[in-house]
């Protein structure tokens, strides 16, 4: 399992990143913490929202956040700012 710094330690990392081949999202375990593309949780978000474990929406730089923002609570958003 990969590590993170997390309160100035490091700490595992349980998320895991879906990334899209020939338009398909590999197999997810139920209780499965996962981040996922956002055109794949636009496309399938009921499926998520039933998803037992963690949901993180991955946006690319660029990607508005107001393409998620409904589909969401506000506690549960956090914000990511990633390098392009």
């Amino acid at each position: 399992m990969a590590q993170i710094i997390k309160d100035r330690g490091l700490a595992d990392d349980h998320w895991r990143l879906l990334e899209s081949a020939a338009g398909r999202l590999p197999e997810v375990s139920p209780l499965e913490d996962v981040i996922v593309p956002v055109d794949h949780w636009r496309a399938e978000r009921d499926w998520f929202r039933r998803h037992a474990g963690r949901i993180g929406v991955w946006l690319k730089p660029g990607e508005d956040p107001a393409l998620i923002a409904e589909d969401l609570p506000v506690q549960t958003f956090a914000y990511f700012l990633v390098g392009s």
